[in-house]
């Protein structure tokens, strides 16, 4: 006996959008591209020559490709196998230290918050009130209705207290 559920709408409805934006880039330029590979196309002209396997077999006979690919396996290799060694030997190096052990963790791991600083700085200013791009953009627009004070209005920035 098979156990199968309804369609289910609002779920549909969920799913839609993402499904939508997920087919328009990544499946329709994927498909486009396999077409593609198959065909003498510049590009440019209107003239596509549909050649089959020629580009594969080109591509699979070519030195510079085998040359290619045996530098990019290389550089792969060693870069992914340095970056380790030194990550680990950085980490050992500081686990070692008994003075300033809290300092160098911290220099270290300081490249992981400072991306999150950066990118704060830069929201806080997009959010400005009196210079912010979103402001000037519907100044520009004529939607001068819409402006606010996007970080100091308490309604749009504490959402979680209307909710809890």
């Amino acid at each position: 006996m098979q156990n199968s559920k309804p369609f289910n709408k609002t779920a549909f409805l969920f799913i839609a959008p993402a499904f939508l934006f997920f087919t328009l880039f990544i499946i329709v330029p994927t498909l486009s591209s396999v077409y593609y590979s198959f065909t003498s196309w510049d590009g440019i002209s209107p003239t596509i020559k549909f050649i089959g396997f020629a580009n594969y077999i080109e591509i699979f006979t070519s030195t510079r490709f085998r040359n290619a690919l045996q530098n990019t396996a290389i550089l792969t290799a060693v870069i992914s196998i340095a970056e380790n060694v030194l990550a680990l030997g950085l980490a050992l190096l500081v686990d070692n230290v008994f003075r300033a052990k809290n300092f160098f963790r911290a220099v270290f791991y300081l490249p992981v918050i400072l991306s999150g600083i950066v990118s704060g700085f830069i929201w806080k200013i997009m959010y400005s009130y009196n210079f912010g791009p979103i402001n000037k953009v519907l100044d520009m627009l004529g939607l001068e209705a819409l402006k606010q004070d996007w970080l100091g209005n308490s309604a749009i920035t504490l959402w979680r207290s209307h909710w809890f």
